[in-house]
């Protein structure tokens, strides 16, 4: 095999190569846009009854100088949650708190976030548990009303939603 010969194909090895390699990228890229809309799909579709949040609306009576639960939603095992929509009612001389998965997501909200029969969009995503208080410094009792709406998606779907968010 003369020289000529020999680079020739050596040529064609590395174009070769470089096909193969761009081939297998191409294929990465592709399962990475086929997950991607599998998710959109799972995010995006009709949600079904058992999925949604079991009560998004609650309401609590606090008494004066008391403070008291006004909302609660357990995520049930396996799953996350996501809330969608969140509003709540508030009065002078009081706040709510927010906590979610046992940390005090916000303190002292004394303030209407948005009002519950027209709440604001959020993405808010939790592993085990939502809970609102309210803290009644108010010489009344004060009816407390929180929505909190959301469903429920398989935790390792949430868990690849949130790393492909996270990037």
């Amino acid at each position: 095999m003369g020289v000529r010969e020999w680079l020739l194909e050596d040529d064609a090895q590395v174009a070769l190569t470089k096909l193969s390699s761009s081939v297998e990228g191409l294929g990465s890229q592709m399962k990475d846009l086929a997950d991607r809309m599998e998710l959109l799909e799972v995010i995006m579709a009709p949600k079904k009854e058992d999925r949604m949040f079991r009560k998004p609306y609650q309401i609590a009576t606090v008494n004066p100088s008391a403070e008291g639960e006004v909302y609660r939603q357990e995520i049930p095992e396996g799953f996350m949650g996501v809330i969608t929509r969140m509003g709540n009612n508030w009065f002078g001389n009081t706040f709510l708190t927010r906590i979610i998965d046992n940390q005090v997501a916000e303190h002292r909200i004394e303030r209407s976030i948005a009002p519950v029969t027209d709440p604001i969009s959020v993405k808010v995503f939790v592993r085990k548990l939502v809970v609102w208080r309210a803290q009644n410094n108010d010489g009344m009792p004060h009816v407390f009303q929180v929505l909190t709406d959301g469903f429920f998606i398989p935790a390792k779907i949430a868990e690849q939603i949130l790393e492909l968010e996270s990037v």
